[in-house]
């Protein structure tokens, strides 16, 4: 973390592929999805920047569709899929439309 300007080196926050992050601004973590699992990594600017190793928090039974943080980082609201996204099926139309029942 520093400001635009005055960037001089980088610090890794994760070991392997994430897959999305968020910033829980009064909690002085950031928290990340990888591999069905969710991970804080604490971040501190004072006196100067550290970077914290990722903690397991816990991992995920079903794919989540998208998620937030409460502001302290103590809850998770997560919108989860009514099935699976590796069981979604792919339906192609071929010559048009298919006719619709009602």
């Amino acid at each position: 973390m520093a400001a635009f300007d005055r960037i001089t080196a980088k610090k890794p926050i994760a070991a392997g592929e994430v897959l999305d992050v968020r910033w829980a601004p009064g909690s002085e973590a950031l928290y990340q999805t990888s591999d069905h699992r969710v991970y804080s990594v604490k971040i501190s600017a004072k006196p100067v920047v550290s970077i914290g190793p990722p903690k397991l928090l816990f991992q995920l039974k079903e794919d989540w569709v998208a998620y937030d943080v409460s502001s302290d980082g103590s809850r998770f609201l997560a919108m989860i899929a009514d099935t699976p996204m590796s069981r979604k099926p792919i339906v192609v139309v071929l010559n048009g439309l298919p006719a619709r029942t009602n």
